[in-house]
């Protein structure tokens, strides 16, 4: 999809896929309510199984096809991009209305070249009160947060997303970025939907069979991004814990259990 403005620059919205079609239709009806209209929405497709595809082909989106993790897929629909900047996106997520131009209006006004968009997690079931507490305790925690919409002149010329992260590519790329410019923040949250405690599980064992490769190339900043940095940068917000105490306990073990994942593949590794 392409909606042009004259005096507006074209952002690119790159979204990976792969059998999302729980979600796909509720960030594309959100890109489409944006109040920046200057649009294209680009989408990778890992090659789904269930209806992801017919989902999206009934909206104004260029869809491509294309195997890999998604760095890869980000880094194919980059290169198929037109517009001036680059969004980023997860199929889980949805936007409010005035995402987009917040972005626009950081790089124009306040002269950044990639913006965070802070998250705010939306869901049913019981686990979303715990993912909720925990991008909370992340707000405005630099070590954490990572720049989702960033200038494609900038994004080329850091080398894109290194394809051979399969975890922790957000924070590498934006680490990449700070160094040879400066990264903003929109005052609007964007929308990230959670599912269950067991799929959360699931996920950071995934991840945490791929985390050792981010880790290589940032020593310092993996140390203070998970492990005991992690409860204590937890544990500078206390309030914010006390204030939803059952949900504080499922995430401190949940962050455990994580970290548990992470040392028993490193000892696994070191042993084969």
């Amino acid at each position: 999809m392409v909606k042009k403005s004259v005096s507006s620059p074209l952002v690119s919205v790159v979204i990976a896929t792969k059998n999302e079609a729980m979600n796909i239709q509720r960030l594309l009806k959100s890109l489409l309510k944006q109040t920046f209209t200057s649009l294209e929405i680009i989408i990778v497709d890992n090659y789904s199984t269930d209806t992801t595809l017919e989902i999206v082909k009934k909206f104004p989106v260029q869809v491509f096809s294309y195997s890999g993790e998604r760095s890869k897929q980000r880094n194919f629909g980059v290169l198929k991009s037109r517009g001036r900047h680059l969004l980023l996106l997860d199929a889980d997520m949805e936007l409010p209305s005035t995402v987009i131009a917040d972005c626009v209006k950081a790089i124009q006004t306040n002269l950044a070249d990639a913006v965070i968009i802070p998250e705010t997690v939306k869901g049913k079931g019981w686990f979303t009160r715990v993912k909720k507490l925990e991008k909370q305790l992340y707000l405005n925690e630099p070590v954490i947060e990572a720049a989702r919409f960033i200038k494609k002149s900038v994004f080329l010329k850091v080398g894109g997303f290194r394809e051979n992260l399969v975890a922790g590519e957000d924070w590498d790329l934006s680490q990449r970025v700070s160094r040879i410019g400066n990264i903003g923040r929109t005052r609007t949250s964007l929308y990230h939907y959670e599912t269950s405690f067991w799929r959360e599980l699931k996920h950071k064992f995934y991840y945490a069979k791929h985390i050792q490769v981010y880790a290589r190339y940032h020593p310092q900043q993996f140390l203070h991004q998970s492990g005991w940095f992690r409860l204590k940068l937890m544990a500078r917000k206390f309030p914010m814990l006390l204030a939803d105490p059952l949900a504080a306990a499922v995430l401190i073990i949940t962050k455990f259990i994580e970290f548990a994942f992470f040392q028993l593949i490193r000892l696994n590794d070191k042993l084969t």
